[in-house]
């Protein structure tokens, strides 16, 4: 049962004030247009030559150096783990490559790794000089270059040459243990949590059951919204012009530092306006937001279980259209030890309590009343995908993760049970990624 939520009439009536008047349609429809304008723009920008070349070449030599090793498991142990043999790992990433490569989102370097993807794929192989095969590997050759010099010198390799080859076999080898691993943590979570699925199955029926806050009934749905989009609007502008203070020496000098401050200011400041536009006192959101209450953790393990099983039933169906996607997901600010730590406070404490207050506590629940769960739910979770979009898969993951984290919400009546479920989603996807891609970067 939830806990009864109450407030003082004299406090009820004031936000009840606040609500009476209306607010446009035009100016809702204006802003609509504005913030969506923004997101796209900025994707653009995100989806660059340099960066997008980056973040491909370093998930390529991944997952191609752990497919090499892989050659000799079991098929049913490459299918558990994810990590397919070297022909499927070049097949997937060539086409992958070709794809960046037909919306120009590959530089000169970029393009040359898509020729020998391609290839390699096809059984074909270089011929390069020994002076240039040493060149290579002492500068740390790719995984494509590793696979193409064993090509060319099959039959009578350098000792030089099989010397380097141990140590990329060795590389190899924690490479696929390590994406193994991640797979087969995923697989635990969902065994784990099966025993719980009743009772996150069970969120989902007791949503239409449990009353909102007196208070968000007397929000105004287009009120909330306009109060949003100002925010998500004119927050990044502040923020910009806060960065373009920052003098380039502390970004040099104190890199990682800076990073975490900026970062930290990023996801703070937008949820904290949104709450002066929201809220008539601070206090107020504490209780109004279930912040008061316990979580419940029973519901979360179900809900990441069925979380789990809907990502492998998703990726297995998506791969077959969408190749690319998964090679440009990855970050420079990640790597490393001090990455690690970056990455973790920024997804796993700061990210997860307050996008949970802006998409759950205050959008979801400022839409329920008018339109109900299922509406309230579509409605709070697109703002939530907009924001956080990473292509087809991505977004359709992210979607359902939001609905799970709404029906948490609705039916516990505790913020912090959908902070938790974000926080443990996040945790398992942002620990199991810098153990492949970062570690030893």
């Amino acid at each position: 049962m939830l806990p009864n939520r109450k407030v003082s009439w004299a406090t009820l009536w004031v936000y009840q004030r606040q609500a009476r008047g209306s607010s446009s349609r035009l100016l809702l429809g204006v802003l609509v247009f504005i913030f969506v304008s923004l997101l796209v723009d900025r994707y653009r920008g995100f989806a660059d030559p340099e960066s997008a070349t980056w973040s491909a070449m370093w998930t390529a030599d991944a997952e191609l150096i752990a497919a090499v090793h892989s050659d000799s498991w079991p098929a049913w142990v490459q299918w558990t783990s994810g990590v397919g043999s070297t022909q499927e790992a070049l097949d997937a990433l060539s086409s992958g490559f070709a794809d960046l490569d037909r919306q120009n989102l590959l530089d000169q370097e970029g393009v040359k790794v898509a020729h020998s993807l391609a290839g390699l794929a096809k059984g074909e192989g270089t011929t390069r000089s020994h002076e240039e095969w040493q060149k290579i590997f002492q500068e740390q050759a790719w995984a494509w270059e590793v696979l193409e010099a064993k090509r060319q010198y099959r039959d009578n390799p350098p000792i030089w040459l099989v010397e380097e080859l141990s140590y990329y076999e060795d590389l190899g080898r924690e490479k696929a243990y390590t994406i193994a691993a991640s797979s087969f943590v995923w697989w635990l979570v969902i065994i784990c949590g099966l025993p719980f699925l009743p009772a996150a199955l069970k969120c989902f029926r007791q949503c239409h059951h449990v009353k909102a806050s007196p208070v968000m009934n007397a929000w105004r749905p287009g009120r909330v919204t306009v109060a949003y989009l100002i925010v998500e609007i004119c927050f990044p502008i502040l923020f910009g012009w806060f960065m373009s203070l920052i003098p380039s020496s502390a970004w040099y000098q104190h890199y990682w530092a800076t990073s975490v401050i900026t970062d930290t200011l990023w996801r703070v400041g937008g949820p904290l306006l949104l709450g002066g536009f929201i809220f008539v006192r601070w206090r107020h959101a504490w209780r109004l937001l279930g912040l008061h209450l316990r979580p419940i953790l029973p519901p979360i393990f179900g809900m990441m279980a069925l979380g789990g099983l809907y990502h492998f039933v998703l990726f297995g169906v998506m791969e077959l259209f969408i190749e690319s996607e998964s090679l440009t997901s990855l970050s420079v600010d990640e790597n490393g030890l001090s990455g690690l730590v970056f990455i973790f406070v920024s997804g796993v404490i700061m990210a997860p309590l307050f996008e949970e207050i802006v998409y759950r506590g205050i959008l979801f629940q400022g839409y329920v009343k008018r339109f109900g769960f299922w509406s309230g739910l579509a409605l709070s979770t697109s703002f939530f995908v907009l924001i956080h979009y990473y292509g087809v898969y991505g977004s359709l993951s992210v979607a359902t993760f939001g609905i799970g984290a709404c029906a948490l919400f609705r039916a516990t009546g505790s913020l912090w049970t959908a902070i938790l479920f974000h926080s443990f989603s996040n945790a398992i996807i942002i620990l199991t990624n810098w153990a492949i891609y970062y570690e030893h970067y």
